[in-house]
């Protein structure tokens, strides 16, 4: 089988003269010599640059280096400008954690003398729409949209686990495969030196996918982001810190632009579900029960390579301890009867007091949104109203909190609610020739 390798390399000098080297490195199996060879020079060195500063992210979080060098290529101005942003606010939630102080730290090198080639070049691709697959709900509900409207589109999957396999097969289209290995000495220095989470792996999936698409002629790169990725968790130091941030329209329009003005007008990103919150999507989500025990939102896939005792094989993995867990249990059990949600989680999750503090963040009682890709307080509310009204979860502590410390406010516009989070939300970033066969 072919196999394409792109590794880069990154160096970090640290104090007393030492130097730390990382690399990187992208595998995209099935890609021939023909398919590289195809490309525009102009437009494949302009992707491997691109994703080269994408993907170095993680490494100058670990050091957070006040001079970043590059080495074999310039940007121009506006190009620094757009990764000093791109690293900056997607990286707001490690400098809340961290408490470092980000103003001024970053700053990409331009020349301002060096007369630019022309970044943007022309290549022509097929009409074909590739959808990011990440196993859960949102890349679901994208594809039966996709289907339902006759749409021609494959599926594409970064380090695939069981779960994104699992899911490719009962949507029954091909999935294209990306591999990316970041340096294990990463991972050793990020636990000795005790390096916050939270950078954009939404921005680096895109980037590569794009550079997918190029090799396997496809015009679009298909996300399924939402409406509720624009809200924010909390402001730091003058930064709106959102985990969500490399998924919302802000990242989607500024990656958009950047790529059109310096990669290719021929290769174009956007989110199909862009309208839609979290619970809404939900409410779409549930019109397709075969996926009830094949999908799941819990990042704990991604870690864990065994289901661990208490799950069933044929389920897929619910840790049933974060609050993404709990969001999305809360959503289900809006439209599902409780059985069947108990079923899908392997746990009534209203009903384990040690949730109780995750429960209050994500209603808005206390605290703030957890960092985790969950809606906004009043999707919540909307969700255990719903399920609430069931009477299933009556007398569970969920519920009892719900009750006492949410519905007891004289008032709450539960209608008014349920009309914001079930409407459409935002302006769609579906590009105008997509518009009519897509709306």
């Amino acid at each position: 089988m072919d196999r394409s390798t792109i590794t880069y390399t990154y160096y970090v000098d640290v104090d007393g003269g030492g130097r730390e080297t990382y690399c990187d490195v992208v595998q995209f199996p099935g890609a021939t010599r023909d398919m590289w060879k195809h490309i525009p020079k102009r437009l494949l060195t302009s992707l491997l640059e691109s994703l080269c500063i994408m993907c170095g992210i993680n490494y100058w979080k670990i050091h957070c280096a006040p001079e970043i060098v590059i080495e074999g290529f310039s940007l121009t101005r506006e190009q620094a400008e757009f990764w000093d942003e791109v690293y900056t606010k997607g990286l707001g939630e490690f400098f809340y954690r961290s408490q470092i102080d980000f103003r001024g730290l970053i700053s990409f090198p331009y020349k301002t003398t060096w007369l630019p080639r022309q970044y943007s070049a022309r290549f022509p691709r097929s009409a074909r729409l590739l959808l990011l697959n990440g196993g859960g709900k949102d890349s679901i509900v994208s594809a039966e949209l996709l289907k339902a409207r006759g749409m021609e589109f494959d599926l594409f999957a970064l380090n695939p686990i069981g779960l994104q396999n699992k899911v490719a097969e009962k949507i029954g289209h091909p999935q294209i495969v990306a591999n990316r290995w970041s340096d294990q000495k990463r991972f050793y220095i990020t636990e000795i030196k005790k390096v916050a989470s939270g950078f954009p792996s939404i921005s680096t999936a895109t980037f590569i996918a794009l550079l997918a698409a190029a090799l396997h002629d496809y015009r679009y790169v298909v996300l399924s982001n939402e409406s509720s990725a624009d809200i924010g968790n909390l402001d730091y130091l003058g930064l709106s810190v959102n985990h969500q941030w490399s998924k919302s329209s802000e990242s989607e329009s500024l990656l958009g632009n950047y790529i059109r003005d310096f990669i290719s007008p021929d290769v174009v990103q956007f989110s199909l579900l862009r309208q839609l919150s979290e619970i809404e999507m939900v409410r779409q989500f549930v019109q397709y029960p075969s996926y009830l025990h094949s999908f799941s939102s819990c990042n704990m896939n991604f870690f864990k390579v065994h289901h661990n005792s208490e799950q069933r094989a044929d389920h897929a993995y619910w840790c049933n301890e974060c609050p993404k867990c709990v969001f999305i249990f809360g959503c289900l059990a809006a439209f599902l009867p409780k059985t069947a949600v108990v079923d899908i989680f392997g746990a009534d999750l209203f009903d384990d007091q040690k949730l109780l503090p995750i429960f209050r963040n994500l209603l808005g009682i206390e605290g703030f949104k957890p960092f985790e890709c969950v809606g906004t307080p009043e999707e919540m509310i909307v969700a255990m109203f719903r399920a609430r009204q069931t009477g299933a979860y009556d007398g569970e502590p969920a519920m009892n909190l719900f009750s006492n410390y949410v519905l007891s406010n004289a008032g709450i516009p539960i209608e008014d609610m349920e009309r914001r989070v079930f409407s459409a939300n935002s302006k769609d970033s579906i590009p105008e020739e997509l518009r009519a066969a897509l709306r």
